[in-house]
């Protein structure tokens, strides 16, 4: 029994050494991602430096200069966290600052014959994702592997293909629960000429 009284120091120490160049290249990796630069979340990293800093939870650390590093990396952690999240689902949401940016830049760049209808569907078709999500949860359906994002992607591209099917109509889209299933159906209104 009182070998358990001592730690492995040196053990621990190489874990939060680990802990903080991992969640160094995590940061790295997540403004990269943020920025456009990588297409994947770095969620298999995050997960790894979640288990580091899991692992050594509630060890009596007596070493000072160690438990201080240790907790301050667990406290860098939780407030990356923090961020990360925030930014992600501003992302999700289409309201985050780059992206707004990126598309203001593609706006003054359009041909002046193109108009862009963007605040005014993406509202539309933010409601309409809205009404998926509450018409998923009245059946207990999961909504985990459909974000925002790849929802409107889906839609953009099949009212693009519908709306070259029906020239001179308007595409529009209505959710529906039948047999127990959330439909998403199209809806072709004839545009008013004025």
């Amino acid at each position: 029994m009182a070998l358990t009284r001592f730690q492995n120091v040196d053990q621990i120490e190489k874990d939060v050494d680990q802990l903080v160049t991992d969640m160094e290249r995590l940061r790295k990796d997540y403004e990269q991602y943020f920025l456009g630069l990588t297409r994947e979340n770095p969620q298999r990293l995050r997960e790894k430096v979640g288990n580091l800093v899991r692992k050594n939870h509630g060890t009596p650390i007596q070493n000072a200069r160690l438990k201080f590093r240790y907790q301050q990396a667990i406290s860098r952690f939780n407030t990356y966290c923090t961020y990360w999240d925030r930014i992600l689902r501003k992302i999700e949401e289409g309201s985050y600052e780059r992206d707004l940016f990126k598309a203001n830049l593609h706006e003054k760049n359009r041909p002046a014959g193109v108009s862009n209808q963007t605040s005014e569907s993406s509202d539309d078709m933010y409601k309409l994702y809205q009404t998926f999500q509450q018409a998923k949860d009245q059946l207990n359906q999961s909504l985990s592997n459909v974000s925002y994002k790849k929802f409107q992607q889906q839609l953009e591209s099949k009212k693009a293909l519908l709306q070259e099917k029906h020239k001179g109509h308007d595409i529009t889209f209505k959710i529906t629960s039948e047999d127990g299933k959330v439909k998403i159906k199209p809806v072709a209104k004839k545009k008013i000429s004025t």
